[in-house]
């Protein structure tokens, strides 16, 4: 039997937590690149989103309803992590020394796009990605 520890966020916890909380991190990290070259990344990210999870299902079955409820507690932690940012801000506070990786627009629309498409539920941020 194999495993990943990742340090930072500890758990012991079924197959899903680990892939559904990848499948987040994977599909809505920020993209730093000129925006020319965002398309080609994108693509690149989906081929490596798919390759991923079938290597990931060929080692070993994966429950559906597991994985999608991980990669939506993934999804929502992303979002507190901002909409804390954010409130913050808005409270006259500013935002912490610690930048939030969620905090470019688009990345924040991804994400609650995805969430929708998951859940059917519509989240929102203290602000509406511009």
């Amino acid at each position: 039997m194999t495993g990943l520890i990742d340090w930072s966020r500890v758990h012991i916890a079924p197959a899903e937590y680990d892939v559904g909380s990848s499948l987040a991190l994977m599909s809505h990290g920020p993209i730093r690149l000129p925006a020319w070259l965002r398309p080609v990344a994108r693509a690149g990210r989906g081929l490596l989103l798919r390759s991923y999870l079938a290597r990931y299902r060929a080692l070993r079955p994966l429950d559906p309803e597991r994985l999608r409820w991980f990669e939506v507690l993934r999804m929502m932690e992303m979002l507190v992590e901002e909409g804390g940012q954010q409130a913050a801000e808005l409270a006259g506070r500013g935002r912490s020394s610690k930048p939030s990786p969620w905090a470019d627009p688009g990345v924040q629309r991804g994400i609650l796009a995805r969430l929708e498409s998951l859940t059917g539920v519509r989240a929102a941020l203290p602000r509406e990605p511009a």
